[in-house]
Formats: C-alpha cells, sequence, structure tokens
C-alpha cells in the first residue's frame, strides 16, 4: 500500500465509531475499506484503522468492500463519498 486517506464514521453525537480508507498503490490502484464497531464497544482510532486498511489489502485493487447491514452500510457509502471527493482534490485527478 503506498498512500492512503481516511475518514471517521460517526454517531449522532460526533463520537467516532469507525473508519473508512481509501488506499492507493503506485500504480493508482484503489480499494475502499472500512471497520465499525459495534455501539457496545468503544472505539480505537489506532484499532480501526489498522482494521480498515488489513481489509483493504486482503480484498485487493480497484475493489469496495461494504457491510451487509443496511444502515450500517449506508453510513459506509456517505464515507466512500466522502473519500472520494477527497482524493479527487489531493491527487489532483479524477478518481473514477
Amino acid at each position: 500500500m503506498e498512500a492512503y486517506l481516511k475518514v471517521y464514521i460517526r454517531d449522532e453525537n460526533r463520537t467516532p465509531r469507525g473508519v473508512a480508507v481509501l488506499v492507493r498503490d503506485s500504480d493508482g490502484a484503489k480499494t475502499l475499506a472500512y471497520s465499525l464497531c459495534s455501539p457496545k464497544d468503544s472505539f480505537d482510532k489506532k484499532v480501526g484503522v489498522g482494521i480498515a486498511l488489513a481489509r483493504a489489502s486482503e480484498i485487493g485493487k480497484d475493489e469496495v468492500l461494504l457491510p451487509l447491514v443496511p444502515d450500517r452500510r449506508e453510513e459506509v457509502i456517505v464515507a466512500y463519498q466522502i473519500l472520494e471527493k477527497r482524493a479527487r482534490k489531493y491527487y489532483k485527478q479524477d478518481m473514477e
């Protein structure tokens, strides 16, 4: 993994409960992955980023990892949209 951008997924009180990452490798391929903790658990940023990056490396280039649960899926999709917008600015090129 060459570079990555991250965005924290927050609850209605703005408390982080997960993280989404966009990973780019040297040939420009991108992978989107996430980690979300259970509402019963406390989110740890370092652990969350580690899990998201590990998932990104497992699924391969130019893939997107999404949760199966609909409400969690929507949260992750919104985070990915934010990452795509940031990536276009950061990398100064179309990420599509």
